[in-house]
């Protein structure tokens, strides 16, 4: 199939690339007919990988499910850097400093009056 494709288009480019005729309308139906062989064998290797990865957890052979989801998309590497820090100490405080930055109270008086409310619930 790739084959005549190539073929036929080497024809077509070498007779000047006309924009109609038989050649055009012969390297049309070729590249056509390869791309609609290269979704179909696409759509089937979905199909596959998606039935693997059923039978494994219908199984229940969670080692086979997980083997078939890794060599499909591999294993997911964590970055090693967070906002220009890269040991984890660093990495820790500085989550830490942003964690406490953004989770502040609005209005101390209301969230010692909430805070306050909560104790006097819950202390039984």
């Amino acid at each position: 199939m790739k084959d005549q494709a190539i073929q036929s288009f080497n024809v077509w480019k070498n007779i000047g690339k006309p924009r109609s005729g038989k050649e055009f309308d012969a390297m049309r139906f070729d590249k056509l007919k390869y791309k609609a062989l290269i979704k179909s064998k696409e759509a089937a290797s979905n199909n596959q990988f998606s039935d693997s990865l059923n039978d494994a957890l219908l199984s229940k052979n969670m080692a086979t499910f997980w083997n078939t989801w890794r060599s499909k998309f591999g294993k997911n590497k964590l970055s090693g850097v967070v906002d220009d820090h890269s040991d984890e100490k660093s990495i820790a405080d500085h989550v830490a400093e942003v964690f406490s930055s953004t989770c502040m109270p609005n209005s101390e008086t209301k969230h010692a009056e909430l805070g306050q409310r909560f104790k006097s619930r819950f202390a039984q």
